[in-house]
């Protein structure tokens, strides 16, 4: 490949050199949906030095104008960048790079439509259930049905986040708590009502 460089008579040297760079970044899910992130994306040169490769970014240059937005599920909120001198075992001599943080939040909306109200409201409607008269014979229907719903929600849930061993998403633990709390206050009411009848 043939690329162009631009010399200035103090000896800077500007390459121009096209390249697409692919990244990732591990997620903290623990405020999932209502979470925020930072990527870190690390530029440096491992076969030459800082005194043979000075590695510097433009301050005057704004780092908008790396990044159009093309994604609904993150907003990219800031772009920072610094530089490092760094020095390691093997050698005497820096290996400067430069260091651009993304920092991005996600849009929450369709999460809390689609997946936080349903189970806010499967939630109090459970509780509806504890009102109902033994008598009526659709007790035990109604909080079956409203167990069946939480599940379902739950599995949306899972497949809805990223999988990460690092946390337990609060919306998550959330879930599976009013789950169990649920199937107690199901024994509960069965035991009480076996003890009236």
């Amino acid at each position: 490949m043939v690329t162009n460089t631009i010399v200035s008579s103090d000896g800077l040297v500007l390459w121009l050199y096209p390249a697409l760079v692919k990244t990732y970044c591990t997620l903290n899910v623990k405020y999932f949906p209502f979470d925020s992130q930072h990527c870190d994306i690390i530029f440096i040169s491992w076969t030459h030095s800082g005194y043979e490769l000075d590695l510097f970014y433009n301050d005057s240059f704004p780092t908008s104008v790396y990044y159009t937005s093309e994604n609904q599920e993150w907003v990219v909120d800031n772009i920072t960048a610094e530089r490092h001198n760094r020095f390691y075992a093997c050698c005497k001599e820096p290996y400067p790079d430069v260091t651009f943080t993304i920092h991005m939040s996600r849009g929450s909306l369709f999460y809390v439509v689609n997946l936080i109200a349903p189970c806010l409201l499967i939630f109090f409607i459970s509780f509806l259930g504890f009102f109902l008269p033994v008598e009526s014979g659709e007790k035990v229907n109604l909080e079956t049905t409203i167990l069946l719903a939480l599940v379902v929600f739950l599995l949306m849930v899972g497949e809805t986040m990223p999988p990460t061993p690092d946390s337990i998403p609060i919306l998550g633990t959330f879930s599976i708590q009013i789950s169990i709390q649920f199937c107690h206050l199901c024994h509960i009411s069965y035991s009480h009502d076996r003890i009236i009848s």
